[in-house]
């Protein structure tokens, strides 16, 4: 499944709860020294780029720019 990730300020049940009831996903990113950092995924997979921007939030112009971003980091760790 493919998703796009993007940083939540608030945290708890209740916000998680009013995520998941609007079709995203909460999440908590743990690793390093840095501290805990709370997320939201929405997932992208099979959608339009009309249809992703608007589950996401993002502009369509946006949203082709991260799909260009994604692909040329993944070209670059693949070559």
């Amino acid at each position: 499944m493919n998703f796009v990730a993007f940083e939540r300020a608030k945290q708890g049940t209740g916000a998680s709860r009013r995520l998941r009831n609007s079709g995203r996903t909460p999440g908590i990113v743990y690793g390093g020294t840095a501290e805990a950092q709370a997320i939201e995924l929405v997932k992208i997979e099979g959608l339009s780029v009309a249809e992703a921007a608007s589950a996401s939030g993002q502009s369509e112009s946006l949203i082709k720019v991260n799909i260009h971003r994604g692909l040329k980091r993944l070209a670059a760790i693949v070559e």
